[in-house]
């Protein structure tokens, strides 16, 4: 009971946690079989669990705004993509050099490189396995358990990240943590079935080499976690991302850099255009004063979804460009029906309202601003506005 209690915090907490669960099952069948039925009924407990509080909070399935281009195929496209999948974490366990934090690319026509050729590859990966399960059956039965529990470990693990339901990236280094354990319990079972075979002095100082290059690639990747823009800049040579070209943007335009940032914002909405590339573009253009592509880019952004910075960035925009009246109606009568207690909202409109000389409207919603958020700058407006004042820019 207390471990079924530590796997529903861990669904709770990520939905990846559901292996834990399924493999918990698994271990009971295999290695203590008259436990089955008890543990499925805790594990079934939990899933319910998990399952009435997943619909009261936010529905079955969320219906999220595509997020990744992987995202907008169907599943017969992703499928095309699958084999390629499996083949990048087969390649990173063996060599993970080539790292970045995001991955989004995607395959859309069949290959030979990019999936007959892993499709055979890992078509080979799968049917040794099943080959060694069968030795190690015929070694012996207590190496077969084993051996078949961490090989339904690793394949379940694989299958969780195969894009049979979509995923916000294509794949992910992170995501091999719950395969890399089996991957590496059918390597420590097949140590144990032929260590008396193998030479101790050469396999020992084979696992130093593997050690130490591995400890020396984890060392020089610390040094891309140094900042943001470190960190965006490394990846983006390996990665053609649309969220690194986003994160390399905002970067550059901390700096001050507004021509890389400009490049960056726009070669994001090209790859992949969706709500937060589009807004970060407006965010780009705004800085630099070019308030009409800003006002379109957010726009834009609001197409692609709903969110209260966008609305935000708008009003902020609406200060320095379009119609006035227009821009008033926008924020009364569609931003602030959506973000009704945004104190930059109501700030941004008692500055358009007093700037129109409707100074009584001003008041009112400047003291609405004050009333949500006492930051010097609503502060510093309430009391120019209060006083009937002159605006400074």
């Amino acid at each position: 009971m207390l471990s079924s209690i530590f796997l529903l915090l861990s669904v709770l907490s990520k939905e990846t946690g559901i292996l834990f669960s399924v493999i918990s099952i698994i271990y009971i069948f295999i290695f203590n079989r008259k436990l089955t039925y008890k543990n499925s009924i805790y594990i079934g407990a939990i899933l319910v669990l998990y399952g009435i509080l997943r619909i009261h909070a936010i529905g079955l399935f969320l219906n999220s705004e595509i997020s990744a281009p992987i995202q907008k195929l169907s599943f017969i496209n992703r499928a095309v993509n699958m084999p390629e999948i499996f083949l990048f974490y087969l390649k990173t366990f063996i060599f993970p050099y080539y790292l970045a934090v995001s991955y989004q690319w995607i395959i859309t026509k069949v290959t030979i490189s990019t999936f007959v050729l892993p499709f055979i590859i890992d078509s080979l990966f799968v049917v040794s396995i099943i080959f060694l399960d069968i030795k190690t059956y015929k070694k012996s039965v207590t190496y077969f358990r084993h051996f078949t529990f961490f090989a339904l470990w690793f394949i379940l693990g694989i299958l969780f990240h195969l894009q049979f339901f979509a995923l916000d990236q294509t794949v992910a280094e992170r995501w091999f943590y719950f395969p890399i354990v089996g991957l590496l319990g059918m390597i420590g079972v097949l140590y144990e079935i032929y260590k008396s075979k193998l030479k101790h002095t050469l396999v020992g100082f084979i696992i130093a080499i593997i050690i130490i290059v591995l400890s020396l690639v984890t060392f020089l990747r610390s040094f891309d976690w140094r900042d943001n823009f470190t960190l965006g800049y490394h990846d983006s040579r390996i990665s053609n991302s649309f969220d690194l070209d986003v994160l390399l943007s905002s970067e550059y335009l901390k700096m001050g850099k507004y021509n890389q940032a400009e490049y960056y914002a726009e070669k994001s909405v090209t790859l992949f255009p969706n709500m937060v590339n589009y807004n970060n573009l407006g965010s780009v253009y705004n800085t630099i004063h070019k308030y009409k592509k800003a006002k379109e880019a957010y726009m834009k952004s609001l197409h692609y979804g709903d969110f209260f910075q966008t609305y935000e960035n708008l009003a902020v925009v609406a200060l320095h460009y379009g119609d006035q009246k227009g821009n008033i109606r926008f924020i009364k009568n569609v931003s602030l029906k959506k973000y009704p207690y945004n104190a930059k909202l109501w700030l941004c409109l008692a500055l358009l309202e007093y700037e129109q000389g409707n100074k009584d409207n001003a008041k009112k919603e400047i003291s609405n601003a004050y009333a949500i958020d006492k930051s010097s700058l609503v502060s510093s407006a309430y009391y120019t506005i209060m006083n009937n004042l002159p605006v400074k820019n």
